[in-house]
Protein backbone atom coordinates (compact mmCIF):
# COMPACT_ATOMS: atom_id res chain seq x y z
CA UNK A 1 0.00 0.00 0.00
CA UNK A 2 1.36 3.11 -1.20
CA UNK A 3 1.95 6.09 1.41
CA UNK A 4 0.01 9.02 0.46
CA UNK A 5 2.30 12.28 0.32
CA UNK A 6 2.09 15.55 1.64
CA UNK A 7 0.72 17.87 -0.88
CA UNK A 8 0.57 21.96 -1.52
CA UNK A 9 -2.71 23.13 -2.59
CA UNK A 10 -1.55 24.28 -5.62
CA UNK A 11 -0.57 20.45 -6.52
CA UNK A 12 -3.95 19.43 -5.15
CA UNK A 13 -5.37 21.46 -7.89
CA UNK A 14 -3.52 19.98 -10.48
CA UNK A 15 -4.08 16.94 -9.73
CA UNK A 16 -7.73 17.47 -10.36
CA UNK A 17 -6.66 17.43 -14.02
CA UNK A 18 -4.16 15.61 -14.37
CA UNK A 19 -4.41 12.87 -11.78
CA UNK A 20 -0.76 12.51 -10.99
CA UNK A 21 -0.78 13.86 -7.60
CA UNK A 22 -2.08 11.25 -5.48
CA UNK A 23 -5.16 13.08 -4.81
CA UNK A 24 -8.27 10.99 -4.97
CA UNK A 25 -11.98 12.94 -6.80
CA UNK A 26 -13.07 12.34 -2.96
CA UNK A 27 -11.11 15.71 -2.61
CA UNK A 28 -13.19 17.51 -4.59
CA UNK A 29 -15.80 16.92 -1.75
CA UNK A 30 -13.49 18.33 1.15
CA UNK A 31 -12.23 21.30 -0.79
CA UNK A 32 -15.56 22.34 -1.37
CA UNK A 33 -16.23 21.83 2.35
CA UNK A 34 -13.79 23.80 3.06
CA UNK A 35 -14.30 26.24 0.16
CA UNK A 36 -17.53 27.10 2.10
CA UNK A 37 -16.44 27.30 5.58
CA UNK A 38 -14.31 29.97 4.56
CA UNK A 39 -17.27 32.04 2.45
CA UNK A 40 -19.92 31.50 5.54
CA UNK A 41 -17.40 31.44 8.58
CA UNK A 42 -19.52 28.71 11.11
CA UNK A 43 -19.72 24.85 10.77
CA UNK A 44 -23.63 25.10 11.14
CA UNK A 45 -23.59 27.41 8.10
CA UNK A 46 -21.84 25.44 6.21
CA UNK A 47 -23.50 21.88 7.24
CA UNK A 48 -26.60 23.51 6.38
CA UNK A 49 -25.65 24.76 2.97
CA UNK A 50 -24.47 21.29 2.11
CA UNK A 51 -27.01 19.40 3.47
CA UNK A 52 -24.90 17.22 5.53
CA UNK A 53 -24.09 16.94 9.21
CA UNK A 54 -22.07 19.12 11.34
CA UNK A 55 -19.39 16.53 12.48
CA UNK A 56 -19.20 16.10 8.47
CA UNK A 57 -18.15 19.53 7.84
CA UNK A 58 -15.30 19.18 10.58
CA UNK A 59 -14.35 15.89 9.45
CA UNK A 60 -13.75 16.13 5.66
CA UNK A 61 -11.66 19.92 6.62
CA UNK A 62 -9.73 18.07 8.95
CA UNK A 63 -8.75 15.52 6.24
CA UNK A 64 -7.50 18.04 3.86
CA UNK A 65 -5.50 19.40 6.58
CA UNK A 66 -3.80 16.49 6.79
CA UNK A 67 -3.08 16.00 3.12
CA UNK A 68 -2.35 19.35 3.11
CA UNK A 69 -0.04 19.28 6.41
CA UNK A 70 -0.87 22.60 7.55
CA UNK A 71 -4.27 24.15 9.13
CA UNK A 72 -6.51 25.92 6.74
CA UNK A 73 -8.84 27.65 9.71
CA UNK A 74 -8.03 28.81 12.92
CA UNK A 75 -10.80 27.90 15.02
CA UNK A 76 -12.54 30.50 17.81
CA UNK A 77 -15.71 31.31 19.90
CA UNK A 78 -17.79 32.79 16.93
CA UNK A 79 -16.39 30.33 13.80
CA UNK A 80 -13.39 29.90 11.55
CA UNK A 81 -11.18 32.29 10.38
CA UNK A 82 -9.09 31.25 7.16
CA UNK A 83 -5.08 30.67 7.77
CA UNK A 84 -2.45 32.57 4.99
CA UNK A 85 -2.75 28.54 3.40
CA UNK A 86 -6.54 28.53 4.35
CA UNK A 87 -7.14 32.09 2.05
CA UNK A 88 -4.41 30.10 -0.85
CA UNK A 89 -7.06 27.96 -0.90
CA UNK A 90 -10.33 29.90 -1.07
CA UNK A 91 -8.38 31.98 -4.19
CA UNK A 92 -7.59 28.90 -5.86
CA UNK A 93 -11.29 27.32 -5.38
CA UNK A 94 -12.66 30.71 -6.69
CA UNK A 95 -10.51 30.26 -9.53
CA UNK A 96 -12.11 27.06 -9.98
CA UNK A 97 -15.70 27.77 -9.44
CA UNK A 98 -15.36 30.46 -12.19
CA UNK A 99 -13.79 28.69 -14.73
CA UNK A 100 -17.10 25.70 -14.53
CA UNK A 101 -18.95 28.52 -14.60
CA UNK A 102 -17.79 29.58 -17.61
CA UNK A 103 -17.58 26.11 -18.74
CA UNK A 104 -21.14 25.43 -17.74
CA UNK A 105 -22.28 28.54 -19.78
CA UNK A 106 -19.66 27.41 -22.97
CA UNK A 107 -21.90 24.20 -22.85
CA UNK A 108 -25.32 25.75 -22.51
CA UNK A 109 -25.19 28.19 -25.56
CA UNK A 110 -24.39 25.54 -28.12
CA UNK A 111 -27.05 25.56 -30.32
CA UNK A 112 -26.06 23.02 -32.91
CA UNK A 113 -28.50 20.24 -30.85
CA UNK A 114 -31.85 20.85 -29.17
CA UNK A 115 -30.81 17.98 -26.72
CA UNK A 116 -30.28 17.75 -22.71
CA UNK A 117 -31.67 19.86 -19.69
CA UNK A 118 -33.49 23.16 -20.01
CA UNK A 119 -34.10 24.58 -16.23
CA UNK A 120 -36.71 26.44 -15.86
CA UNK A 121 -38.00 28.27 -11.98
CA UNK A 122 -40.96 29.62 -11.25
CA UNK A 123 -42.57 31.28 -8.17
CA UNK A 124 -45.38 28.41 -6.75
CA UNK A 125 -47.99 31.03 -7.26
CA UNK A 126 -48.55 30.66 -11.02
CA UNK A 127 -46.50 27.27 -11.86
CA UNK A 128 -49.56 25.78 -13.09
CA UNK A 129 -50.33 28.82 -15.66
CA UNK A 130 -46.66 28.38 -17.24
CA UNK A 131 -47.44 24.58 -17.79
CA UNK A 132 -49.30 25.35 -21.51
CA UNK A 133 -46.10 27.39 -22.83
CA UNK A 134 -43.74 24.55 -21.54
CA UNK A 135 -46.53 21.94 -23.01
CA UNK A 136 -45.62 24.06 -26.54
CA UNK A 137 -41.81 24.76 -25.85
CA UNK A 138 -41.72 21.02 -25.77
CA UNK A 139 -43.68 20.52 -28.84
CA UNK A 140 -40.93 22.30 -31.04
CA UNK A 141 -38.12 20.76 -28.72
CA UNK A 142 -39.25 17.33 -28.02
CA UNK A 143 -35.08 16.59 -27.23
CA UNK A 144 -35.37 18.41 -24.47
CA UNK A 145 -36.18 17.26 -20.77
CA UNK A 146 -37.21 20.74 -18.82
CA UNK A 147 -36.35 20.65 -15.18
CA UNK A 148 -39.22 22.72 -13.59
CA UNK A 149 -38.24 24.29 -10.35
CA UNK A 150 -40.76 25.76 -8.27
CA UNK A 151 -39.41 28.57 -6.01
CA UNK A 152 -40.05 31.81 -4.95
CA UNK A 153 -36.43 32.63 -4.86
CA UNK A 154 -34.27 33.13 -8.00
CA UNK A 155 -31.77 30.87 -8.26
CA UNK A 156 -28.49 31.57 -9.29
CA UNK A 157 -28.56 31.65 -12.86
CA UNK A 158 -24.49 32.67 -12.79
CA UNK A 159 -23.58 29.46 -11.33
CA UNK A 160 -26.19 27.72 -13.98
CA UNK A 161 -29.09 26.94 -11.54
CA UNK A 162 -31.39 27.75 -13.91
CA UNK A 163 -31.84 28.75 -17.71
CA UNK A 164 -34.81 30.93 -17.40
CA UNK A 165 -36.41 32.11 -13.62
CA UNK A 166 -39.62 33.94 -13.01
CA UNK A 167 -39.95 35.65 -10.32
CA UNK A 168 -42.66 37.63 -8.36
CA UNK A 169 -42.58 41.37 -6.84
CA UNK A 170 -39.45 43.59 -7.14
CA UNK A 171 -37.23 43.23 -10.19
CA UNK A 172 -33.73 41.56 -9.71
CA UNK A 173 -31.23 43.71 -9.47
CA UNK A 174 -27.59 41.17 -10.10
CA UNK A 175 -25.69 43.47 -13.04
CA UNK A 176 -25.23 40.12 -15.32
CA UNK A 177 -29.12 39.12 -15.17
CA UNK A 178 -31.23 40.47 -18.12
CA UNK A 179 -34.84 41.41 -16.79
CA UNK A 180 -37.88 41.97 -19.00
CA UNK A 181 -41.72 42.39 -17.46
CA UNK A 182 -43.60 39.51 -18.37
CA UNK A 183 -47.76 40.61 -16.83
CA UNK A 184 -49.27 42.52 -13.94
CA UNK A 185 -50.84 40.32 -11.40
CA UNK A 186 -54.28 41.75 -10.24
CA UNK A 187 -54.65 40.59 -6.27
CA UNK A 188 -57.52 40.70 -4.48
CA UNK A 189 -59.19 39.63 -1.09
CA UNK A 190 -61.12 36.65 -1.13
CA UNK A 191 -63.69 34.64 1.14
CA UNK A 192 -65.58 30.80 0.71
CA UNK A 193 -69.04 30.36 1.03
CA UNK A 194 -67.74 27.47 3.26
CA UNK A 195 -66.51 29.86 5.64
CA UNK A 196 -67.90 29.23 9.17
CA UNK A 197 -67.83 33.03 9.79
CA UNK A 198 -69.77 33.94 6.98
CA UNK A 199 -69.72 37.92 9.01
CA UNK A 200 -67.19 39.01 7.00
CA UNK A 201 -68.12 42.59 6.82
CA UNK A 202 -66.92 45.62 4.43
CA UNK A 203 -66.20 48.81 6.00
CA UNK A 204 -66.15 51.24 3.19
CA UNK A 205 -65.15 54.42 4.66
CA UNK A 206 -61.82 56.06 3.63
CA UNK A 207 -59.80 52.66 4.07
CA UNK A 208 -61.58 49.12 3.61
CA UNK A 209 -61.99 46.96 6.89
CA UNK A 210 -62.18 43.46 6.85
CA UNK A 211 -63.64 42.06 9.89
CA UNK A 212 -63.70 38.35 10.41
CA UNK A 213 -60.72 35.10 10.36
CA UNK A 214 -58.10 36.17 8.37
CA UNK A 215 -55.09 33.91 6.36
CA UNK A 216 -51.71 35.24 6.31
CA UNK A 217 -48.40 33.83 4.55
CA UNK A 218 -45.20 34.27 6.48
CA UNK A 219 -43.55 35.60 3.32
CA UNK A 220 -45.20 38.25 1.47
CA UNK A 221 -45.05 37.71 -2.25
CA UNK A 222 -47.06 40.34 -2.99
CA UNK A 223 -45.30 43.12 -2.60
CA UNK A 224 -45.24 46.25 0.03
CA UNK A 225 -49.04 47.68 -0.72
CA UNK A 226 -51.06 44.68 0.20
CA UNK A 227 -48.35 44.06 3.32
CA UNK A 228 -49.04 48.04 4.11
CA UNK A 229 -53.21 47.34 3.73
CA UNK A 230 -52.67 44.20 5.82
CA UNK A 231 -50.89 46.02 8.67
CA UNK A 232 -53.64 48.93 8.58
CA UNK A 233 -56.57 47.08 8.44
CA UNK A 234 -56.31 43.59 10.02
CA UNK A 235 -56.01 42.70 13.67
CA UNK A 236 -53.85 39.90 15.03
CA UNK A 237 -56.80 38.57 17.06
CA UNK A 238 -58.15 38.14 13.27
CA UNK A 239 -55.29 35.90 12.17
CA UNK A 240 -56.45 32.53 12.41
CA UNK A 241 -54.03 30.85 10.48
CA UNK A 242 -50.15 31.85 9.28
CA UNK A 243 -49.00 29.56 6.27
CA UNK A 244 -45.27 28.83 5.52
CA UNK A 245 -46.46 28.82 1.53
CA UNK A 246 -48.26 31.25 -0.35
CA UNK A 247 -50.19 27.84 -2.08
CA UNK A 248 -51.08 26.64 1.34
CA UNK A 249 -52.47 30.36 2.46
CA UNK A 250 -54.67 30.21 -0.79
CA UNK A 251 -56.18 26.66 -0.29
CA UNK A 252 -57.06 27.55 3.60
CA UNK A 253 -59.03 30.91 1.99
CA UNK A 254 -60.71 28.39 -0.41
CA UNK A 255 -61.52 25.34 2.37
CA UNK A 256 -63.18 28.50 4.14
CA UNK A 257 -60.58 29.08 7.42
CA UNK A 258 -60.93 32.43 6.73
CA UNK A 259 -60.48 35.91 3.92
CA UNK A 260 -57.47 36.32 2.10
CA UNK A 261 -55.83 37.36 -0.97
CA UNK A 262 -55.36 35.72 -4.68
CA UNK A 263 -54.32 36.28 -7.96
CA UNK A 264 -57.68 37.52 -9.31
CA UNK A 265 -57.25 34.26 -11.99
CA UNK A 266 -57.03 32.00 -9.36
CA UNK A 267 -60.05 32.69 -7.30
CA UNK A 268 -62.22 32.95 -10.52
CA UNK A 269 -61.54 29.01 -10.99
CA UNK A 270 -63.40 28.69 -7.47
CA UNK A 271 -67.42 29.21 -7.69
CA UNK A 272 -67.34 29.78 -3.65
CA UNK A 273 -65.05 32.28 -3.23
CA UNK A 274 -66.47 35.80 -3.24
CA UNK A 275 -64.42 39.28 -3.61
CA UNK A 276 -64.32 40.78 -0.22
CA UNK A 277 -62.80 43.36 -2.05
CA UNK A 278 -61.63 44.49 -5.43
CA UNK A 279 -58.50 44.44 -6.70
CA UNK A 280 -57.18 48.05 -6.14
CA UNK A 281 -54.58 49.83 -8.77
CA UNK A 282 -51.53 49.15 -6.76
CA UNK A 283 -52.43 45.35 -5.91
CA UNK A 284 -51.04 44.31 -9.26
CA UNK A 285 -48.02 42.76 -8.62
CA UNK A 286 -45.40 42.80 -11.38
CA UNK A 287 -44.15 38.98 -12.85
CA UNK A 288 -40.35 39.20 -14.29
CA UNK A 289 -38.61 36.75 -16.55
CA UNK A 290 -35.05 36.55 -16.02
CA UNK A 291 -31.61 35.16 -18.12
CA UNK A 292 -28.56 35.78 -17.57
CA UNK A 293 -26.68 38.00 -19.82
CA UNK A 294 -24.06 35.19 -21.28
CA UNK A 295 -27.43 32.37 -22.49
CA UNK A 296 -29.97 35.35 -23.28
CA UNK A 297 -29.14 35.01 -26.84
CA UNK A 298 -28.95 31.11 -26.89
CA UNK A 299 -31.34 29.49 -29.41
CA UNK A 300 -33.13 27.36 -26.72
CA UNK A 301 -33.68 30.18 -24.28
CA UNK A 302 -34.51 32.52 -27.20
CA UNK A 303 -37.52 29.67 -28.22
CA UNK A 304 -39.00 29.65 -24.78
CA UNK A 305 -39.25 33.83 -24.17
CA UNK A 306 -40.57 33.84 -27.60
CA UNK A 307 -43.08 30.95 -26.78
CA UNK A 308 -43.96 32.06 -23.52
CA UNK A 309 -44.65 35.61 -24.32
CA UNK A 310 -47.21 34.18 -27.01
CA UNK A 311 -49.15 31.22 -25.71
CA UNK A 312 -52.81 32.01 -25.44
CA UNK A 313 -53.22 30.59 -22.17
CA UNK A 314 -50.79 32.06 -20.45
CA UNK A 315 -51.35 36.01 -22.49
CA UNK A 316 -54.75 35.90 -22.10
CA UNK A 317 -54.22 35.71 -17.65
CA UNK A 318 -54.03 39.60 -17.32
CA UNK A 319 -55.53 42.20 -19.92
CA UNK A 320 -52.70 43.60 -21.78
CA UNK A 321 -53.97 47.46 -20.74
CA UNK A 322 -52.78 46.37 -17.27
CA UNK A 323 -49.13 45.73 -18.83
CA UNK A 324 -47.88 49.05 -19.71
CA UNK A 325 -47.82 50.39 -16.47
CA UNK A 326 -44.38 47.31 -15.77
CA UNK A 327 -41.11 49.01 -16.33
CA UNK A 328 -38.61 47.22 -18.66
CA UNK A 329 -35.72 46.52 -16.81
CA UNK A 330 -32.72 45.08 -18.20
CA UNK A 331 -28.53 44.92 -18.12
CA UNK A 332 -26.82 48.07 -19.15
CA UNK A 333 -25.43 45.31 -22.12
CA UNK A 334 -28.22 46.10 -24.71
CA UNK A 335 -30.50 42.59 -25.47
CA UNK A 336 -33.05 41.51 -27.28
Amino acid sequence: MLKRRKLSAYQITASRITNDGGVEMENWTEIKTAYLLGQLGTVSATAEAIGIHRATVIRRVESLERQLGGKLFQRHAKGYTPTELGHELIRIAERSDESFRQLIVKARTQDDDFAGPFVLSCPELIDHVVFPAVKAFKSVNPKLLVHFRSSNDVLKLEHGEADIAITIGDPPDHPDYVVQPLLNLPVGLYCSSLAKDASIEVSKKKSYGCAGPFIASERSVYGAPIKQWIDDNIEADQIVLVSSSVRGANDAVVSGLGAGFLPSYLAHHFHSLSEVIPSEPDWYVPLWIVTHVDLHQNAKVQSFLKIIKTTPQFDNQIPHNKRSSIPDYRSEQSVH
